[in-house]
């Protein structure tokens, strides 16, 4: 997790296939399980329909280990018992801001 101010979009990518490749897997694959295939895969397995690319520059903040910020994170956090007021403890990282003089 990633201060999101620092992160600019530069541009999103989206593209679909209106066929399913040849390779046998994507053939399974898309008979199996149609309605999760809508957009077919280019190559052999699934592939994104869409990407976006970002610009990063330096964070203010960005948090590590042991949050449970989404509901993704805090399942990771309650399996491996990391986050606060827990032994392992969470990791976060704060950039200092330059101290502005007083005039």
């Amino acid at each position: 997790m990633i201060d999101p101010a620092s992160r600019r979009l530069v541009r999103h990518y989206g593209w679909t296939v209106q066929r399913v490749a040849s390779d046998p897997l994507s053939q399974r694959l898309a008979f199996a399980f149609p309605l999760l295939f809508q957009a077919p895969a280019l190559v052999g397995g699934a592939r994104p329909d869409e990407m976006d690319w970002y610009v990063m520059a330096p964070p203010q903040w960005f948090l590590g280990e042991g949050w449970a910020l989404t509901p993704e994170t805090s399942g990771v956090a309650g399996l491996e018992k990391k986050g606060p007021g827990q032994p392992a403890g969470a990791v976060g990282y704060v950039r200092r801001r330059r101290r502005r003089r007083a005039s």
